[in-house]
């Protein structure tokens, strides 16, 4: 059996929403994992993979997606 890993964006996805059927793809302008209808930031992977991905981690423990990182001036 696999292991899946999510993790979710703190900042545009608190309550840790997603629908595997509408992940865009991964080379769509750092918005990988956000469902197409509401913009939501998750990540299937670890943290390493989403580092990867333009995902940060900040130093409180958050996990915020690409887009949030540009928009809060994360990066």
């Amino acid at each position: 059996m696999a292991r899946h890993c999510f993790m979710f964006c703190d900042i545009c996805n608190l309550t840790g929403w997603h629908h595997v059927e509408a992940r865009r793809d991964p080379d769509r302008n750092g918005r990988n994992g956000r469902r197409i209808s509401d913009g939501r930031g998750w990540f299937e992977g670890t943290d390493q993979e989403a580092i990867c991905h333009g995902w940060v981690l900040t130093p409180e423990g958050q996990h915020v997606c690409p887009v949030c990182a540009k928009n809060h001036h994360l990066t």
